[in-house]
C-alpha cells in the first residue's frame, strides 16, 4: 500500500531563522544531510500530535500556526525538494509540510503512475468540489497497521501558488484529487479519521495503540 501520508495536528517548528540563512533543518535528515531511518521519525513526530488532535486542537487554532506565502523563496524550494524525497521513500501519493514539522502551508502531490508529475503547492485551498463523492482506503504511515475508507469529492479545483510563484487553479480528479485534500485537510489540522464517526475514529485509534504496545 503506498500511503495517502496523513499529517498529525499539532505545534509545527517554524523554521523562520533557519530561512535567514537560507538553511533548513530536515527532521528526516542528520546533521551531515544523511537520510535517518524514516518509520522511527514518522511515528516520533507522530507521538505528540496524535495527543493534539484527541484534544480537538486542530481546525481553525491550528490553521493559524502555518505560515503562507507571498512569493517563493529558494528557501521554500529546498522545502518543497525535501518533501518530495520524504514521499518518494515512503512510498506515498503526497505529504504536507507540517509531517514533517514545518509549520508552513506547504504541500506536495504525486499520483502518477510513473511519478515525476510531482505538483509543488503553496498554500492550497479548494475552490469547487464535485458532488460526486468517491471511496478510498486511506492510511497513515504515522498509524501503521489500520487504515479506513473514506469518502471525499470526487473532482476539486485548488487555487495554489506553484513553484514559479504563480497563482494557479487546477483542477483534480480521482486519486489525485483524494490526495490533495487529504493534504489540505492536513493543514488544517484534520487526519483521515477525523471523517468517521467518533466511535469508528477511537476504534480505529485504539486499535493502532494497542497494535505499537505490542511492538
Amino acid at each position: 500500500m503506498s500511503w495517502l501520508n496523513v499529517v498529525c495536528s499539532g505545534d509545527s517548528t517554524h523554521p523562520t531563522k533557519q530561512f535567514a540563512t537560507g538553511r533548513s533543518v530536515h527532521p528526516f535528515r542528520d546533521q551531515q544531510g544523511g537520510r535517518r531511518r524514516l518509520g522511527a521519525d514518522l511515528n516520533r513526530v507522530a507521538d505528540h500530535r496524535l495527543h493534539r488532535v484527541e484534544l480537538g486542537l486542530g481546525g481553525e487554532d491550528f490553521d493559524q500556526r502555518l505560515t503562507e506565502f507571498d512569493a517563493i523563496t529558494d528557501a521554500v524550494r529546498a522545502i518543497w525538494r525535501d518533501m518530495v524525497d520524504t514521499m518518494e521513500a515512503m512510498p506515498g501519493y503526497g505529504l504536507a509540510a507540517p509531517q514533517i514539522g514545518i509549520g508552513l502551508r506547504l504541500a506536495v502531490v504525486d499520483c502518477s503512475t510513473a511519478r515525476g508529475q510531482v505538483v509543488l503547492m503553496a498554500n492550497p485551498q479548494v475552490l469547487h468540489a464535485s458532488a460526486q463523492m468517491r471511496p478510498h482506503e486511506e492510511a497513515s504511515p504515522n498509524l501503521p497497521g489500520v487504515s479506513a475508507t473514506i469518502s471525499r469529492p470526487r473532482a476539486v479545483t485548488v487555487r495554489f501558488l506553484n513553484a514559479e510563484g504563480a497563482v494557479e487553479d487546477r483542477n483534480f480528479v480521482l486519486l489525485w484529487a483524494t490526495s490533495v485534500q487529504h493534504q489540505i485537510d492536513h493543514l488544517n489540522g484534520r487526519m483521515y479519521f477525523d471523517h468517521l464517526s467518533g466511535l469508528k475514529r477511537s476504534m480505529l485509534i485504539a486499535k493502532a495503540q494497542k497494535r505499537r504496545r505490542a511492538e
